[in-house]
């Protein structure tokens, strides 16, 4: 019986490595009766996080053997990103916070080597492209753990992803192929009465291309999206349905021709805010007194732009001014039952877009970033702190 123990370094043999040199200073390795065991945790170098426990058999004269990894718990945090293990997370994922384990194993004989694996995650937060992404749990099977490839239909739950608007309890459905090639099978969440659903798609991470996703927005209940920003003066209702081609590339995320329409029964708008109070002048004061109180047969918004800069909304509806009970006296008077075509575009940074229009309610929250943004740009003196408004 040969016995030792001693420490050794793992790399990817691969020619274009995609794992990061591990290291373990424990390994304790037997020969005996013509067979090899082996066992080992494995490290990242300079860091005391165990990555896997491995534990190795051979045989040596019929040349078979296997290995098995467990994966304990591999906690992700500020300190420790899954970029210090593998490239291929690189532009894909940041910021990850949360556990991932689970086990591979790996067999090989005189005609080869086939691998598996299942591992798991349970309430992972982490940045992406299209946005921030919380509590996403799932377990993934591997049918081919060193080419990285899954049978079809692995599931992941996503708590919670906010491109702009938040969307919650999603379902995504997928299949890793090799090259790292992912295919969406589908995907769907509870959209304000209605659904959001991903279309099927094949993304390619494993080299710099544009990636497409395309969104489809069926059923969506405008009061119920309007209510959940707490906007004390907008009233909106409709039934809406449309999609929302999304590019992803080394230019970041935008929209390309993205459409939202009113189903047939229409809807109604109704606009009471501080403008709408104004003394704006004749032909303005006419539109947001029609604004009180428009009911509408059809109405589109189009939207166009990068979600990091600056995204283009058309809202373009016709309607009728129906003044509430109670109101119809003046200039509000004249307009009721009157047909008002509305053509309004909107410029504005996506991700910021719906925070400056719930400043129509409540303006300080605008004027607290103004300053911080001010008080970061403009070097001050400590003396003069004070003075800054």
């Amino acid at each position: 019986t040969l016995r030792l123990d001693g420490r050794l370094d793992v790399d990817d043999a691969d020619p274009a490595p995609r794992f990061e040199r591990l290291a373990s200073d424990d390994v304790a390795l037997i020969l005996k009766d013509g067979q090899i065991s082996a066992s080992g945790s494995l490290k990242r170098p300079g860091n005391a996080q165990t990555i896997a426990i491995v534990h190795i058999l051979h045989d040596l004269g019929r040349t078979t053997g296997h290995a098995l990894l467990d994966v304990p718990g591999i906690r992700f945090s500020p300190d420790f990103q899954p970029e210090y293990l593998t490239r291929l997370t690189l532009g894909v994922v940041a910021n990850v916070d949360g556990m991932v384990s689970g086990q591979g194993r790996i067999f090989w004989n005189e005609s080869g080597v086939r691998s598996d694996g299942d591992f798991r995650t349970e309430r992972v937060d982490l940045a992406a492209a299209f946005g921030p992404v919380s509590r996403l749990s799932g377990r993934v099977h591997f049918s081919d753990l060193i080419g990285m490839e899954t049978p079809p239909g692995q599931e992941v739950l996503i708590g919670e992803v906010n491109p702009g608007v938040a969307v919650t309890d999603g379902v995504v459905r997928y299949q890793l192929l090799p090259d790292q090639m992912v295919r969406i099978e589908s995907g769907r969440w509870p959209f304000s009465g209605g659904q959001l659903l991903l279309a099927p798609t094949t993304l390619d991470f494993g080299r710099p291309s544009a990636r497409y996703l395309t969104f489809k927005v069926d059923g969506m209940d405008a009061a119920l999206f309007v209510e959940q920003f707490e906007f004390k003066n907008i009233a909106v209702t409709g039934v809406f349905d449309g999609n929302l081609p999304m590019v992803f590339d080394a230019d970041g995320g935008r929209i390309e021709k993205g459409r939202l329409e009113v189903r047939e029964a229409g809807g109604s708008v109704a606009y009471v805010g501080p403008l709408s109070n104004e003394k704006l002048g004749r032909f303005a004061g006419m539109a947001f007194d029609a604004l009180k109180s428009i009911r509408y047969e059809n109405l589109a918004i189009e939207l166009d732009g990068s979600l990091d800069g600056e995204i283009v909304s058309r809202v373009v509806f016709t309607g009728t001014n129906d003044a509430p009970v109670g109101e119809k006296r003046g200039l509000v008077k004249q307009l009721t039952g009157l047909p008002f075509r509305f053509n309004i575009k909107i410029t504005a940074p996506f991700r910021w877009l719906i925070n400056s229009a719930q400043s129509i309610n409540d303006p300080r929250a605008l004027v607290q970033d103004a300053i911080a943004r001010q008080r970061a740009a403009t070097p001050v003196q400590p003396q003069e702190s004070e003075k800054l408004p």
